[in-house]
């Protein structure tokens, strides 16, 4: 009974630890932020008047390379080089989100795709009113709007994977913090 009581206890423990380490709505915000408005080096968006959509739809591509399989968060523990799959995997599962209400609020154009799919907008006419907003922004924007998926960070937070998608195609990258700045690499890539 002792032993149950010590391991109970561990566990208890390496929760609360994980807690404390858990990455933010804020922190994920304020990075989403950063990227996106540095339009000269990491050019993930070209202006603040891109359209960025509240909402990807995407599904998650399965992680298969010449017959090799693997779990996404194994996947993304490798790129990150993040030895703790605990603290990705708790991230990938995690609710929490983006704040678009927050970039919102900073000058980002934000598409409220959430609002267009629960009132039963069909693909079509998703693309027809981003169009419209685009119009109106001077823009012509052949994707339409842009889509992220929640940003997973390594422990040290100076590694992160993005996937940034359009409506027919996206761009996986690893963002990786040299000095003050971040550096993009790309890992890969996918088209309809």
């Amino acid at each position: 009974m002792r032993i149950f009581a010590f391991i109970f206890a561990l566990l208890l423990v390496s929760c609360e630890t994980d807690k404390e380490n858990a990455v933010s709505q804020t922190e994920i915000t304020n990075f989403v932020s950063e990227i996106l408005s540095d339009t000269t080096n990491l050019k993930i968006i070209e202006s603040k008047k891109i359209l960025i959509s509240n909402f990807d739809f995407t599904p998650e591509l399965p992680i298969e390379f010449e017959g090799y399989q693997t779990t996404r968060t194994q996947y993304i523990s490798e790129i990150l080089e993040e030895k703790d799959t605990l603290f990705i995997f708790n991230q990938i599962n995690s609710k929490v989100k983006i704040d678009f209400n927050q970039l919102e609020k900073e000058s980002f154009q934000i598409f409220d795709l959430i609002h267009y799919t629960k009132a039963d907008f069909t693909i079509e006419e998703i693309k027809k009113e981003a169009s419209k907003l685009n119009e109106s922004n001077s823009l012509k924007y052949g994707d339409y709007f842009l889509m992220m998926k929640k940003p997973i960070f390594n422990k040290k937070r100076n590694k992160v994977v993005l996937n940034v998608n359009s409506i027919g195609s996206g761009h996986e990258y690893l963002l990786e913090k040299k000095g003050n700045n971040w550096k993009k690499t790309r890992i890969s890539f996918w088209v309809e």
